[in-house]
């Protein structure tokens, strides 16, 4: 190629700077925009029906619907004993750290907080003199 030449390989007939419709891009298709939004409200009407028929409430169900739906959730159930998800190392590791070490920790704390806070309350609302005051721990502060 001479590096006195210009060479573009876009569109036939397309300007720059200027962008087709919606309608232009389905003409050179064969298909109008009404096709298209046909296409889609079917798709939409499709997907309400099938979810329509599965929110049915437990009274609007027949006998065979609902023996039905209920052997399908006892077969996903079973499916799932049966296939454990696959846990990675370090998810069980920080499970475990989680459920025997911080959690129990959190209890601790919470618990030894109320029971000073609930201490400190009754003092107050009782008025008690330093001889008679409750501490928690049966530790005097």
């Amino acid at each position: 190629m001479n590096n006195n030449e210009l060479a573009h390989h876009g569109i036939l007939g397309m300007r720059w700077g200027i962008r087709r419709t919606k309608e232009q891009l389905a003409r050179l298709s064969g298909r109008t925009v009404s096709d298209k939004k046909k296409r889609k409200q079917e798709k939409v009407d499709e997907k309400t029906s099938s979810s329509n028929s599965s929110k049915k409430t437990v009274k609007d169900m027949s006998d065979a619907e609902l023996k039905q739906r209920i052997s399908r959730l006892e077969l996903e159930k079973r499916y799932r004993d049966l296939n454990p998800e696959q846990v990675s190392t370090g998810k069980k590791v920080t499970n475990h750290i989680l459920k025997d070490m911080v959690l129990p920790a959190a209890d601790d704390i919470g618990k030894q907080l109320i029971k000073s806070e609930m201490t400190r309350g009754v003092n107050e609302l009782l008025q008690l003199s330093d001889e008679y005051k409750i501490y928690t721990n049966n530790k005097r502060k």
